[in-house]
């Protein structure tokens, strides 16, 4: 599911990265980020579920502007309340 309905721009470890796509999956997330965006293979994410629980999803590959992020653990999308970002931006998750 896409949790973006615009691209974004965040900041953090002293970079820019313009996101363009953040789509959440069962077992991750993969994120398009946009063209001259500094160090976006270390863009980590946590899934925050409705009760508190968080699932970190840091592990995995990028490929140009393709990052690829592994959860910890399956996600129920039916459960997500948030997706953090590195920066404290928290993107809402539409119903699944």
């Amino acid at each position: 599911m896409e949790c973006l309905t615009e691209p974004i721009t965040i900041s953090y470890s002293g970079s820019q990265v313009t996101i363009e796509s953040f789509q959440l999956r069962s077992l991750g997330a993969v994120i398009t980020i946009a063209e001259g965006s500094d160090v976006g293979q270390f863009l980590d994410a946590v899934a925050v579920m409705k009760d508190g629980t968080e699932i970190p999803m840091i592990i995995g590959d990028s490929s140009n502007r393709t990052i690829r992020r592994a959860a910890d653990s399956p996600i129920d999308l039916d459960l997500v309340a948030c997706v953090r970002l590195p920066d404290g931006t928290e993107l809402p998750v539409p119903p699944a």
